[in-house]
């Protein structure tokens, strides 16, 4: 089974630069596109579509892609912010889920950011997701460019 992130997270992931070609993808602003008529990308507006090829955001304006949360993880590892799940026992003694952070891009020092106390794996990883996004935006204003 495969799990996609959110619309909202996938906007989130294309402000900050997510540009991978996925199978799944929706329209975000209806805009004329290079031989498609506006009012074709209107009806289609905020539609999980399946293109027969892969594509990336920019491909089309108006497109957003939909990646699996496995492709979002592996991009954050690719940018040194590692994302990772795990089933533990929290404070009461109940089993919940746990989602940590990695933030490797300071030579010899990690940064771990721990978010706890979640009933399932997705909810976990969803929160994880949106942690990274943060991290990785605080990233980008710190480099100059």
């Amino acid at each position: 089974m495969k799990h996609y992130v959110s619309r909202e997270v996938a906007i989130k992931l294309k402000e900050i630069g997510f540009n991978e070609y996925c199978e799944l993808g929706f329209i975000t602003e209806v805009i004329e596109e290079e031989g498609v008529k506006s009012d074709e990308l209107g009806y289609y507006a905020n539609q999980i579509f399946i293109d027969i090829f892969e594509f990336s955001n920019t491909d089309f304006k108006s497109v957003t892609v939909l990646p699996e949360m496995y492709e979002v993880q592996d991009w954050f590892r690719d940018k040194n912010i590692i994302i990772d799940v795990r089933y533990l026992l929290d404070d009461e003694l109940d089993y919940k889920y746990f989602a940590f952070v990695f933030n490797t891009n300071q030579i010899g020092f990690v940064h771990v950011f721990e978010l706890q106390g979640y009933n399932n794996y997705y909810e976990a990883l969803k929160a994880a997701i949106l942690k990274a996004i943060e991290i990785y935006e605080s990233i980008k204003r710190e480099v100059p460019t």
